[in-house]
């Protein structure tokens, strides 16, 4: 029993050592690299249920002549941007 304290204590001891070099910054003092700039922030993104995109296709599906004016909408479009 006294054998898996140690062990248990043993690997406890490991993993904060662990943790401690993962989280130090590099301990380099000088050596250590700052990066200037600004952090990345993109557009917000949108959020739809799937009920909302399983209902949106059955729509679609059910109603095809949607999809081709949209593909020839998208095509004509095109063409006037060309």
């Amino acid at each position: 029993m006294k054998r898996r304290a140690f062990l248990a204590g043993l690997l406890a001891i490991a993993l904060v050592v662990l943790a401690v070099v993962l989280i130090s910054p590099g301990g380099g003092g000088d050596q250590v690299a700052v990066v200037h700039g600004r952090p990345f922030t993109g557009v917000a993104g949108v959020t739809r249920s799937v009920a909302a995109i399983n209902a949106q296709q059955r729509y679609l599906d059910a109603h095809p002549e949607i999809e081709r004016r949209r593909d020839r909408e998208l095509a004509a479009d095109e063409a006037a941007r060309e």
